[in-house]
């Protein structure tokens, strides 16, 4: 990774201690100025020394950046002008998860802001099971719920089943549940975030249908997180 695309702790931490109030952020695509507090939906680019662009899923990297919704309307009219004007013409390609370089277009912008919030949700699922604030299977979340434990409900799209929980549904007609993933994709996430934890081979999960994100700070930027990607 570039030294451009390095997460900057003391920037981070700089604009951090900035009043938000009365600042904005302005979407290179279709121009709404949104005050910080509510640029939620606004997703960062920052630009690399040879001219690639890529997503910062944090919004806290060094360089140059440019937000934009994620919404194909803006991602179109960012590549056909906003980005330019942003980075003063030195846009000319789209960065991936892998390193792979694409040419610049919404396609692509859009293909890299879905791989980047997947991979961000995937690290904020880790530190929720290394730090204790994740429960998961049918049993542990109702538990949660009832509790009020639960700040946030993760259902795999392939779980019929644990979506019709009542206190699945409630969850999600309080807006407090997301659908990411499988089950699958789940149980692996659980697997890895357990090893990092116990710095040693722990049993495996194999398939999780529903989980439940006990610490506020990850369940909120995990929501926003596939709120942008979807």
């Amino acid at each position: 990774m570039s030294e451009a695309m390095v997460h900057d702790e003391s920037g981070a931490k700089r604009e951090a201690e900035m009043p938000s109030r009365g600042r904005t952020r302005t979407c290179v695509g279709c121009a709404e100025r949104v005050p910080v507090v509510e640029a939620n939906d606004l997703v960062r680019f920052v630009l690399g020394p040879d001219g690639e662009v890529a997503v910062d899923a944090r919004g806290s990297a060094f360089g140059r950046g440019a937000h934009v919704h994620a919404r194909p309307v803006c991602l179109e009219r960012a590549v056909k002008g906003g980005l330019a004007r942003s980075t003063k013409g030195r846009a000319i390609s789209v960065l991936g998860e892998d390193g792979t370089r694409h040419p610049l277009h919404a396609d692509s912008l859009a293909r890299a802001i879905q791989e980047a919030m997947d991979r961000r949700v995937e690290g904020l699922f880790a530190a929720a099971v290394r730090s204790r604030q994740l429960a998961y299977g049918a049993d542990a979340v109702t538990g949660a719920c009832q509790q009020q434990q639960a700040e946030l409900v993760v259902v795999a799209r392939d779980a019929t089943a644990a979506a019709e929980l009542t206190e699945v549904s409630r969850a999600v007609a309080l807006g407090r549940a997301v659908a990411w993933g499988d089950e699958h994709r789940l149980g692996r996430m659980i697997t890895l975030g357990r090893h990092r934890a116990a710095d040693e081979d722990v049993a495996g999960v194999a398939g999780v249908a529903v989980a439940a994100i006990l610490s506020r700070a990850i369940a909120e930027a995990l929501q926003q997180a596939v709120r942008i990607a979807e």
